[in-house]
């Protein structure tokens, strides 16, 4: 039974559950936890700690897993085993030079390029990732003039929109964090500048995009994590 510690980078809402992902401390790049549910969806007695809490961003997690389970759209799927997670590590206060690291690891990581998921687009067909299969569904990405718009019409939802180069793009937010923190906001257009959010610097932020389930014969891009660095 292979046990990897993952660097969490998302836990975002999917199907009631949640859905979480992160880097692999040995290197192999990312990794998402999926179980038997439908869609592979996380719940409370799968992945909850033994405090009880939820994974945080930056939590180091132990994890057992069974198996790799990769979907044409997910390739970073891992079946996990009914074993407990643990946490191996928390920030809890960042120091200066810790804040610093951590602002270098992520601008390493952010793609640099325009498009995400070899593609332009905010979503993706299906048949088309049958026949091209995606070598990674999860990237890091530091966006340019983002705003978000908060819109009430049928459900409650609040969209990204921002600019990577000269590509734009507006993706559904599913960060349940970041969508508690502007859940008074009344609908409308928010840039980040503007937002007056506890423990959030818009200044030094980036966005982990993840790659949905098919919904009506498309994979909606989803920004999983806002990630603010304070």
């Amino acid at each position: 039974m292979p046990t990897f510690q993952i660097l969490c980078l998302a836990n975002s809402t999917k199907y009631q559950g949640r859905c979480i992902a992160g880097l692999r401390q040995n290197g192999l790049g990312w990794i998402r936890p999926v179980s038997t549910n439908i869609h592979g969806t996380l719940f409370p007695q799968e992945y909850l700690l033994p405090n009880q809490q939820e994974p945080r961003l930056f939590d180091i997690l132990e994890i057992d897993f069974i198996k790799p389970l990769p979907e044409v759209h997910q390739p970073e799927n891992w079946l996990i085993s009914q074993t407990p997670w643990r946490l191996v590590h928390r920030w809890e206060v960042f120091s200066h030079c810790a804040k610093r690291n951590l602002l270098n690891f992520l601008n390493d990581l952010a793609i640099s390029k325009s498009y995400i998921f070899n593609d332009f687009s905010e979503k993706i067909s299906y048949s088309h990732l049958l026949s091209n299969p995606l070598s990674s569904s999860l990237v890091i990405v530091k966006p340019e003039n983002l705003s978000f718009k908060v819109s009430s019409h049928y459900k409650r939802r609040i969209k990204a929109s921002f600019y990577l180069q000269s590509s734009h793009y507006n993706l559904s937010v599913t960060d349940p964090l970041f969508l508690k923190k502007m859940q008074d906001f009344s609908d409308g257009d928010y840039p980040v500048e503007e937002l007056a959010l506890p423990n959030f610097n818009s200044e030094q932020l980036f966005l982990t995009i993840s790659l949905g389930e098919p919904y009506q014969e498309y994979c909606y891009k989803l920004v999983a994590a806002v990630i603010s660095i304070w």
